[in-house]
């Protein structure tokens, strides 16, 4: 039925065996619904923009609400549709907070049990900085998408871009299913294309520049305390702690051990001084730690049991519960994106990751004609097609695919001397 809503029509509606609706014919999709047990409300009808279907949004009720407090919410409503939002889903994500409440207190919770929770969490709060303070509801596809093309103007990695969208595709999946929001606007992203076969590592004039930079981090270290430590003096001040130690900080070990074993980042960051062998000369990669979830032991050559050994006479007690490279408090070391960027710009190592360090291990022990199975369970990789990527690197089978071209020369050789003959 439809009818100009009055306060008279209102109070004069009666309830009957079944809903009774009244749609406002001064307001498209005002009406007022009459339940069978005498309830009257106020709800605003509209059609959902992605799906086309109708949907129903609850202004309120009757007797709370007169008959202009209810056509002015509508009016708001039909604004608030006719510029692509969802009323449903505004309310929804009102009620769940914004982006960074539903970071901060469901979804912690939800991937508390994951390795990389801390990482996850991390990387959708840095690289969602903007969205933080949104409802879930505001973030769309086209918002994404136009975060993804400012990225990549800005000269970002592609992965830089796929991985942070691919965990807010599973932040908000586990959204949707808390019914918090209707769409994942993640769903419509196709992820860019990676080069996945990427094998970049250092070469020995490279090398020789890094350790180089490093050398010298130490001595400006050191030279800053001294400085700093005279001024101190001058003016009364209990000077800071000598750098008498090799090294200055965890860095310098730190990159010494990445590249003479071949651990992840955050495999290094786990390390405790327990995962050490000293007599054995071996390294524990424990399977909490292991991103294939697995433990597996890497033997340690000389640079690293020298860099372990020097590191750990800098600590008066080392517990074998405690971490190698611990961060600020003796907690668990987040990153070391600052230290690494200068370093790695000082020795001018131009698109060199710190993951490279690794690939630097493996690429230098299949160039020595190390198998590749081998190299697969030091690095722990889960299938053979991430070692595979190093397969070119063997001399033994680049070798044995240049010696193919020897039956040329022999089959050559042996149409010359059949036409001499005949």
């Amino acid at each position: 039925m439809r009818e100009r809503l009055t306060a008279a029509l209102v109070k004069g509606l009666a309830p009957g065996e079944r809903l009774v609706e009244v749609c406002d014919t001064e307001v498209p999709g005002l009406s007022v619904v009459v339940s069978p047990g005498g309830s009257k409300t106020f709800f605003f009808r509209y059609r959902e923009r992605e799906s086309r279907s109708m949907r129903r949004y609850k202004i309120g009720r009757a007797d709370v609400l007169t008959v202009y407090q209810a056509r002015a919410r509508a009016q708001e409503l039909r604004a608030e549709v006719a510029a692509g939002s969802d009323p449903q889903q505004e309310r929804a994500a009102t009620r769940a907070g914004c982006l960074e409440d539903y970071l901060d207190g469901p979804y912690t919770e939800k991937v508390a049990h994951l390795k990389s929770h801390d990482a996850i969490i991390a990387t959708l709060r840095r690289d969602f900085a903007e969205f933080l303070n949104q409802p879930l509801s505001a973030i769309t596809t086209w918002k994404l998408e136009k975060w993804r093309r400012a990225r990549l103007e800005k000269k970002k990695s592609t992965a830089s871009c796929n991985r942070p969208l691919a965990y807010l595709a599973a932040m908000m999946n586990h959204a949707q299913k808390a019914g918090l929001v209707k769409v994942n606007p993640c769903t419509g992203i196709k992820p860019l294309r990676e080069d996945k076969s990427r094998v970049r590592f250092l070469s020995p004039e490279e090398r020789g520049r890094l350790l180089a930079v490093l050398e010298a981090r130490e001595a400006q270290a050191r030279a800053a305390r001294i400085s700093h430590n005279k001024w101190l003096a001058e003016r009364g001040i209990a000077p800071r702690p000598t750098l008498d130690g090799r090294y200055s900080d965890h860095v310098f070990p730190l990159v010494l051990l990445a590249v003479n074993t071949g651990l992840r980042r955050g495999e290094l960051f786990g390390l405790t001084w327990g995962d050490v062998d000293f007599p054995r000369r071996m390294l524990r990669v424990k399977a909490d730690s292991a991103k294939s979830g697995k433990t597996r032991y890497i033997p340690l050559n000389s640079p690293a049991m020298d860099a372990l050994d020097t590191w750990r006479a800098q600590h008066d007690a080392v517990a074998p519960s405690a971490l190698i490279f611990p961060g600020r408090g003796g907690g668990r070391l987040n990153n070391i994106n600052k230290a690494w960027k200068a370093v790695r710009d000082a020795a001018k190592l131009d698109g060199f990751h710190f993951h490279d360090l690794r690939h630097t291990f493996a690429s230098e022990l299949i160039m020595r004609g190390v198998s590749l199975s081998v190299i697969r369970d030091l690095l722990g990789h889960s299938n053979f097609t991430m070692t595979q990527r190093y397969a070119h690197l063997s001399p033994e089978v680049a070798a044995a695919a240049v010696a193919k071209l020897d039956d040329i020369g022999h089959e050559l050789a042996v149409e010359e001397a059949q036409e001499s003959a005949g």
